[in-house]
């Protein structure tokens, strides 16, 4: 598995398996890790505990770059999805 944390590491690695060390933060879809320049939705996690919240943290899993969650609004109103695309992990593993 390869190990991964900056954006180029990401981007080299869409559909495949990698393990990335970055930073543990939430947001309103789902537990994200931070790592260099880029953030990296882990779905399968509803959040990380308040303890590991701006502590170091890896994740397994198949990287995916998607606009699945984007923002489709056609009656000009304000949405609740995300603006744009991003990677996701949707089977994330959290290692110990």
């Amino acid at each position: 598995m390869r190990e991964i944390d900056d954006v180029a590491g990401v981007r080299a690695s869409i559909g495949t398996p990698v393990r990335v060390r970055g930073t543990a933060q939430n947001d309103k879809l789902s537990a994200v890790l931070e790592a260099r320049g880029v953030t990296i939705y882990c779905l399968d996690l509803e959040h990380w505990p308040a303890d590991r919240i701006g502590k170091p943290v890896i994740i397994e899993g198949t990287i995916e770059h998607t606009d699945q969650f984007a923002a489709h609004p056609s009656d000009g109103l304000a949405s609740q999805s995300t603006s744009g695309s991003f990677f996701v992990i949707r089977r994330c593993t959290a290692v110990p």
